[in-house]
């Protein structure tokens, strides 16, 4: 959360890349959390206290935004540094780097062993999420959309996502459904009046999200913001926010609730999964305890036998049979080590029942 003074009265910047709520947006209420400590917040406040906001740049229409500041640690406005927020689920990250785009720390540290292409570390060159050649909704003319559609059966709503930048499922519903086209056709029998309605839906839509306000949109299991009316959710129940920035904060605000919520359930199952294998644990060990202890006579009984009928045992035998020295008449059957005298094996026997 950055404070942003030159507000009136001063607000907030709200930056979260959490793999379910990431987010940016401004925020007059809320309350950063003193709990938490992360080092990226510690180098935040070192280079960021004294700082200006020079530029917010998103990158192309994907999920990634640039803040530059001057006056980074209150040098100067030539000293700059500039943090960076990738919202992209389990991939979400924030980090600070300095003017020269060396990471000075980063939310998540990405090594080598899970990232070839790009390492998230302190001290490395940042590298953006690449591209895979994707392009922004409203760069392409219909003609050009049309050139990208590949020569496989691919959905038209498979096409799209692997197509262009940024495209969200319901950027993608939403276009399809205006343009009139099933998200299950296939993109290779899209005509040319199609592409035409489908760069028609992408600038309308991206016009409409400048200009409108924020739309909170409940669909029973799922609960999300929007900045347009959406058409293709009629099942929905829709409410207005006074702009997107309050009705983001409004849905993160109760999803992080029933996160909490899901979160202590889930720590709770793992305590109570933790107690109960230490409860089976220790009554493995008591049940193993009493029935060695049930058994020490008999261990005794044999070592004794062993060692009073030994010279009745050939040297080398694996199985003794000898006379029970507490039953008369009884004989006892007892293995042994065929490697060791059978006086060895009763002190053997001796040492296990001790």
């Amino acid at each position: 959360v950055l404070e942003v003074r030159a507000s009136e009265p001063p607000g907030q910047l709200v930056l979260s890349a959490c793999p379910t709520f990431g987010r940016i947006h401004l925020d007059d209420e809320w309350e950063p959390n003193p709990t938490v400590s992360f080092p990226l917040g510690a180098v935040l406040q070192r280079w960021l206290r004294s700082a200006v906001i020079a530029d917010i740049e998103q990158r192309g229409f994907d999920r990634a935004v640039r803040i530059s500041f001057a006056n980074a640690r209150a040098l100067g406005p030539q000293s700059r540094c500039v943090l960076v927020l990738e919202t992209m689920g389990r991939l979400s990250n924030a980090l600070l780097t300095d003017a020269d785009g060396v990471i000075l720390e980063a939310v998540t540290h990405v090594t080598r062993d899970r990232n070839r292409y790009r390492q998230i570390l302190p001290g490395e060159q940042y590298v953006p999420p690449p591209s895979f050649g994707r392009h922004h909704p409203t760069a392409l003319s219909a003609e050009e959309i049309a050139a990208t559609v590949p020569d496989t059966d691919a959905s038209a709503g498979t096409w799209l996502r692997e197509t262009f930048q940024g495209i969200s499922d319901v950027f993608r519903a939403e276009a399809l459904c205006r343009a009139g086209v099933s998200p299950n056709v296939r993109s290779g029998d899209l005509r040319a009046k199609d592409f035409d309605a489908l760069r028609t839906a992408f600038t309308d839509l991206l016009a409409e999200a400048e200009a409108s306000r924020g739309w909170l949109y409940d669909c029973g299991k799922e609960r999300f913001a929007y900045p347009v009316r959406l058409q293709s959710r009629p099942e929905c129940t829709l409410q207005a926010a006074p702009d997107i920035h309050g009705a983001v904060a409004r849905v993160a605000a109760s999803g992080m609730v029933g996160a909490d919520v899901a979160q202590l359930r889930r720590r709770l199952q793992d305590a109570v999964a933790r107690a109960s294998a230490t409860v089976s644990k220790r009554i493995a060990e008591r049940e193993d305890y009493v029935q060695r202890a049930r058994d020490a006579g008999t261990v005794r009984r044999t070592a004794e036998a062993l060692l009073t009928y030994g010279h009745l045992v050939p040297r080398g035998a694996s199985l003794a049979e000898v006379p029970d020295p507490y039953a008369q008449g009884a004989t006892l059957h007892i293995a042994l080590d065929p490697t060791l005298t059978p006086q060895a094996n009763a002190q053997r026997y001796f040492a296990r029942y001790r």
